[in-house]
């Protein structure tokens, strides 16, 4: 018994001392537009040359954290209607959190595309009111026929 003890202590002690070897960095920060006002859901890519390795938005405050392991990342920052920002190469060290605080700036050339009701009509079929609100079952060609009175 006192020997299972003594392994058990030594494992959990070796565990405890390599636990910050195993953690992983983050880089972290806020992203606010030009009157210094938070951008809440803005887009935070990072990539590694061109491949995708994480990514997060940020919260109503403007607020993203992302977990790294060391090394070197393209950072992508992106919002509806705002210029992208891209951090070509920044630098993950083990065992550090890495700031970084955006401004995005509004893109004058951005246009929001029209908003019209007309592109949905007709593409949603109708059920004839009786047989939804009753519980009765109906049949796939019946969808989109038109009701017959009672």
């Amino acid at each position: 018994m006192n020997c299972y003890f003594y392994v058990l202590t030594i494992s959990l002690i070796s565990l405890m001392t390599s636990a910050p070897t195993i953690a992983q960095q983050s880089l972290y920060g806020t992203i606010t537009d030009e009157k210094g006002e938070a951008l809440a859901g803005a887009s935070i890519k990072v990539l590694r040359k061109d491949d995708y390795i994480s990514g997060t938005s940020t919260d109503y405050k403007g607020k993203y954290r992302i977990s790294l392991d060391p090394g070197f990342y393209k950072v992508v920052l992106s919002y509806v209607g705002y210029r992208d920002s891209l951090i070509a190469e920044m630098e993950i060290i083990p065992h550090e959190e890495k700031l970084l605080n955006i401004e995005l700036r509004q893109d004058k050339n951005f246009e929001y595309p029209p908003i019209t009701t007309k592109c949905f009509m007709g593409m949603i079929p109708s059920l004839p009111v009786d047989e939804t609100s009753q519980g009765i079952n109906t049949k796939s060609e019946k969808l989109g026929q038109p009701s017959k009175p009672n």
